[in-house]
C-alpha cells in the first residue's frame, strides 16, 4: 500500500459531499437556500461522520469505502473525534462565502489542504487529528 495522492484525497471527499447535498435536499426545500438549510447540511455531514464513519472498525467514511482508501493504522478515538470536527468544518467552507461564492472552499482547498498534503503527506484536518494518513 502507498500514501494517498492529493486527488485520491480529493475523490472520497467529493463523494462525501455529493451525498450529504442528496440528503440535504429536503431542507433545502423546506427551508430554501437559507442559512438554516446550511446548517442542516452540515448536521447531516458531521453526523454521517459520527454515525457511518465511528461505527466501521476501520473508520472508513461513505467516500473511502466507495473509492478504496483506508487508514494507515488504527487510530484513538480522541483522534477520530478531532478529525470529525474539523472535516465538518473544512465541508462547511463549501457553504459560506466572504466575498464570492466558494471563496472560502478555493482558500481551504488551495492555501490550506493542498499545501498540507504536499508538505506532510495528509490534509491539515488529518494532520491536527494526529497526522492520520490514508493509504490505497
Amino acid at each position: 500500500m502507498r500514501d494517498t495522492t492529493p486527488l485520491e484525497k480529493l475523490i472520497p471527499s467529493v463523494v462525501n459531499v455529493a451525498l450529504v447535498l442528496i440528503l440535504s435536499i429536503p431542507f433545502y426545500v423546506w427551508f430554501g437556500y437559507s442559512i438554516e438549510w446550511k446548517i442542516s447540511a452540515i448536521f447531516i455531514f458531521y453526523i454521517m461522520q459520527v454515525i457511518d464513519t465511528h461505527e466501521h472498525l476501520s473508520f472508513q467514511c461513505f467516500g473511502m469505502r466507495v473509492f478504496g482508501t483506508r487508514w494507515e493504522k488504527k487510530y484513538t478515538q480522541a483522534q477520530r473525534n478531532i478529525y470529525s470536527v474539523l472535516y465538518t468544518l473544512s465541508f462547511s467552507t463549501l457553504l459560506f462565502y466572504v466575498f464570492v461564492p466558494f471563496d472560502l472552499l478555493i482558500f481551504n482547498l488551495l492555501c490550506l489542504q493542498l499545501p498540507t498534503i504536499l508538505v506532510s503527506g495528509t490534509t491539515l484536518h488529518g494532520l491536527l487529528a494526529g497526522n492520520m494518513r490514508t493509504k490505497i
